[in-house]
């Protein structure tokens, strides 16, 4: 019988490693530094999965990753300000991204997430 659990917990392991590998050095070379990285979300293309990030609090980037070669393709980069001005409106999932946000940045505002490489 398979274990859900247990594939879970893989699947979380596997992307904190692909995360620390691939995508950290990543930022750090496309920002210059790296304070903080939080994913806000994640959706499948045919041969490519496509990120949202959170930078240093200050950098909205999405993102491809080919699922062949884990090349990085940048769709888009921009400032809070600018996202946030996107995520105004009504609508559940507008509202739920703003309450996110909010969040992220009170965390990262108090110091307590750090990443380290």
């Amino acid at each position: 019988m398979i274990n859900e659990a247990n594939i879970a917990q893989k699947k979380t392991l596997d992307f904190q490693k692909f995360e620390k590998e691939k995508l950290y050095p990543f930022f750090k070379e496309e920002f210059g530094y790296l304070n903080s990285a939080f994913i806000l979300g994640e959706n499948y293309d045919q041969y490519a999965i496509i990120y949202y990030y959170l930078i240093n609090g200050k950098y909205f980037i999405d993102f491809d990753v080919s699922t062949i070669d884990q090349s990085i393709t940048i769709n888009s980069i921009i400032s809070v300000d600018e996202y946030k001005k996107e995520i105004q409106g009504k609508g559940r999932a507008k509202k739920e991204s703003r309450e996110y946000l909010d969040k992220i940045m009170k965390e990262i505002n108090s110091n307590k997430y750090k990443i380290y490489m």
